[in-house]
């Protein structure tokens, strides 16, 4: 073991003498020179995707990343929605029938899909394929006008807010008290 110092304490001078050895200072290390691994820097969005970085090259150029195919200016990145990748300015509908745009830089901003409005007593819902649908609610249910959805008749008027529009309007019951004649 090499180190800079050490400090030597007698711990006994009886027959032989007997001395404690305490390191002081640091460890000499050998000195070890990592080489870097080329590790490609990549596009924000494909991080976490490595099954879309098989075409990238070994290395990018300073201040440049892939996007799964190529080296390119960082605001020139491609999005990845639902593991497939999309460049900036494309729209896509992503398995939720969210509304997905590609931002500069490679960030994808989704929204839910907006359907156009319904007549007033149908609510708008979407189908299996995304697709924009008008319905009426069951014959148990009251449509609520401000958020259209289906709110169940027993829970329409139950002193309990369901929806912006449920206690609005209620008939107003008071019971009188009955005072004994006596």
């Amino acid at each position: 073991m090499e180190v800079k110092y050490i400090k030597i304490i007698p711990e006994t001078w009886h027959r032989w003498p007997s001395f404690r050895l305490d390191i002081r200072g640091c460890h000499i290390y050998p000195e070890v020179t990592a080489v870097p691994e080329l590790v490609p820097s990549l596009c924000p969005e494909l991080l976490n995707e490595p099954d879309l970085t098989t075409n990238c090259p070994s290395a990018c150029p300073d201040g440049l990343l892939c996007n799964g195919e190529e080296c390119v200016d960082p605001v020139d990145c491609s999005c990845v929605i639902d593991g497939k990748i999309f460049q900036v300015s494309d729209r896509v509908e992503d398995h939720a029938c969210r509304q997905c745009d590609c931002a500069l830089g490679g960030r994808s901003v989704c929204a839910d899909k907006k359907c156009p409005p319904c007549k007033e007593d149908e609510r708008s819902s979407l189908g299996t394929n995304c697709e924009c649908k008008c319905e009426k609610c069951s014959d148990d249910e009251v449509l609520c006008p401000t958020s259209h959805e289906c709110i169940p008749k027993k829970r329409w008027c139950d002193d309990i807010v369901d929806c912006p529009d449920d206690e609005t309007n209620c008939p107003i019951t008071t019971e009188i008290p009955v005072t004994p004649v006596g």
